[in-house]
Order: structure tokens, then sequence, then C-alpha cells
């Protein structure tokens, strides 16, 4: 039974405990996703699931193909950090579901993007933060899981986090190693829009 509501006609809003993503049926991928965070959200700190799943909010041929790794020196990335999700036991399981899951290079997703994770949750501890992030394909030559999982490689990932409703942070970073420090990828909400044509 699809559990959603209709954004496009291959786009639907998925709604977990505790953050959405804006899901795309027909290239079984998220392309955005949104959370709020704050000191509250890390009082318990649920262990994160060792396995992933599959979506019980969607049928299986609308999903990744395989819940195996990627390889070829990529990560199965999170889109939702899965530490952020550490509040509830809920809400760590639904981080590990496939559907939070996309091809990730491993320098990228232990290095850079790691870093700005850290500073969101540093943040969250003092401030209350919205948190939204999305991926953009417009590169099919890293497109190495077409056949294995049937999903494309997001070839950037972007992040805004607004803080207190008053500051805000964006970030737009390749996918791809060899990738400076966090601070170089920063840039303004207004050329991050043009970015990802928002």
């Amino acid at each position: 039974m699809l559990i959603y509501k209709l954004l496009f006609p291959t786009e639907i809003l998925l709604s977990y405990s505790r953050f959405d993503l804006t899901y795309d049926l027909s290239e079984k991928v998220t392309k955005r996703w949104s959370y709020t965070l704050n000191q509250d959200s890390f009082k318990n700190e649920f262990p994160r699931p060792t396995k992933y799943f599959y979506d019980p909010k969607l049928p299986k041929e609308y999903q990744q193909k395989s819940l195996w790794s990627y390889g070829k020196g990529y990560d199965r990335g999170h889109l939702v950090r899965s530490y952020d999700m550490s509040g509830t036991f809920e809400s760590r399981h639904e981080c590990n579901y496939i559907t939070n899951i996309l091809p990730q290079k491993s320098t990228f997703n232990r290095g850079v993007w790691l870093n700005i994770e850290k500073k969101v949750s540093d943040l969250a501890m003092t401030n209350k933060l919205n948190v939204t992030g999305g991926v953009i394909f417009n590169d099919t030559s890293n497109d190495h899981f077409v056949e294995s999982h049937g999903v494309k490689t997001p070839d950037f990932w972007w992040k805004i986090v607004v803080v207190n409703s008053n500051e805000t942070l964006a970030w737009f970073i390749p996918n791809k190693e060899n990738l400076k420090t966090e601070s170089y990828y920063r840039l303004s909400v207004a050329d991050l829009k043009k970015e990802i044509d928002l």
C-alpha cells in the first residue's frame, strides 16, 4: 500500500517520524529531504542499525533493486544523517531505509560531507535548525549502478540550514574525490537556488 502525498506525476512526499523525503517513483531516488533539529533531538542516542531495509511505505518495484553496498569507491550515503535521527529508535531505523540512501563517493562521504554534518549537529546543540537537502543528476558518466541497483549516481549534493529562523548556511558540493574544505563550497542561498533551479 502506498502511503504518500502526490506532488507531481512521478514525485511523492514521504513523511516519517522526524523527516520528509521528496521521492521520484520513476527514477527510484529521493531528490530532496527536510527535517528540524535542536538539542532535544539528541536526548536519547539509539544505536545505528547495522543493516539497510526496504521502505515499507513503497512497493519494492519503486525502490532500488538491491540493499547491497555499491562498491567502486562509493558508499551507501545517507541523505538524512543517521546521527541526527538518533533520538528515537523509530527515526534511526527509518534512516536506514533504502529510500534514504544513494551512491556517495567514499572520500566525499567520509570527508567534507561528514564535516558539514558534524557542523550542523554541533549548531543544533544551542540552536533550532531547519535542514533541507537535495541531489542533482546531470552527468551520466558516473552512473555505475543502474544495472545493479536501478539508480543513477548523484553528481552534486546540496544542503541549506536555517539557524533560529534568521541565519542561513548553504553548500553545493560535487560528488567526487579530491575535494576542498567545506568553506570552499559555501555559497549564498540565492546562488544555490540558481544552481539547483529552485
